[in-house]
């Protein structure tokens, strides 16, 4: 019996019942790329976490409406998930998993978070899901070193477990920028 390298197969049509992307794949050169699944481009996601059922009203220059329309200084960076299994970037559902995720593991960690903010999601050159993140203080407009370093240590030492649906990630945090110190503002990479 002799077998035939699974390469040599010819398929002849492809017929996806999610969306599926076969760019550089040997029967999008084939074609000349001309089908849809050979494209690499993605469809636009826009999301933000909504308002929680709050009236909005005008922050000070810097400081930024969270969903439960406090202004503050939140802390601030990007999520970065590597294989993302579900391809619905527009189901709002798995954002919301992810929000309510990330507020159970910073109340466990008795952190003082008010609330986060989850926006801008969007595929990278490798195809990994970026989403920026905002974190919003509890109980003052700005956080202290504790609690800004905690925030950063939970989400880039993977003390933090997103929903299962998303997969392994890692996290970037921003420069943090806003401790306050006798009435001065110092600044402070964390």
């Amino acid at each position: 019996m002799r077998f035939e390298p699974l390469f040599h197969l010819a398929l002849f049509s492809i017929n996806c019942t999610f969306p599926c992307r076969l760019k550089d794949n040997p029967i999008c050169q084939e074609n000349g790329e001309l089908e849809s699944y050979c494209s690499s481009s993605q469809p636009n996601v826009s999301y933000s976490t909504p308002l929680n059922n709050c009236q909005p009203g005008t922050c000070s220059s810097e400081q930024i409406l969270s969903p439960n329309c406090i202004c503050a200084y939140p802390y601030s960076g990007t999520l970065t998930f590597r294989s993302p299994p579900f391809l619905d970037f527009d189901n709002k559902t798995y954002y919301s998993m992810l929000e309510e995720g990330l507020m159970n593991s910073f109340k466990s960690h008795f952190l003082p978070v008010d609330s986060v903010l989850l926006s801008h999601p969007s595929k990278d050159s490798t195809q990994y899901l970026e989403l920026s993140l905002q974190v919003f203080p509890s109980g003052q407009n700005h956080f202290n070193r504790t609690g800004a370093f905690s925030i950063g240590f939970l989400l880039s030492n993977q003390t933090f477990k997103p929903p299962k649906v998303f997969g392994p990630f890692y996290f970037v945090g921003d420069k943090y920028e806003h401790f306050e110190n006798s009435g001065k503002f110092l600044s402070h990479t964390v």
